[in-house]
């Protein structure tokens, strides 16, 4: 199945008839939008962490980084 994403305007992810819309925050519509924009590359934690988290300490970060993901997949692989 292939996915659409909408990242104008609210954030939508389309897929198979189903619509995703309610993103916990906008840090998962950023990575959301970050992935989705580059979809064959792969992105290191360390940059993810970099571009979701840049003034926090590293292991809030990874935390906070870590709970996205999750969020994410969860969201996205229903």
């Amino acid at each position: 199945m292939v996915w659409r994403i909408l990242l104008l305007g609210r954030a939508e992810a389309h897929r198979a008839g189903t619509v995703h819309s309610r993103f916990e925050s906008s840090r998962v519509v950023a990575l959301l939008a970050r992935l989705a924009l580059q979809p064959r590359r792969e992105h290191p934690r360390d940059e993810l962490l970099e571009a979701l988290c840049p003034d926090v300490p590293r292991a809030v970060a990874q935390g906070r980084l870590r709970h996205t993901l999750s969020h994410l997949r969860r969201l996205l692989e229903e």
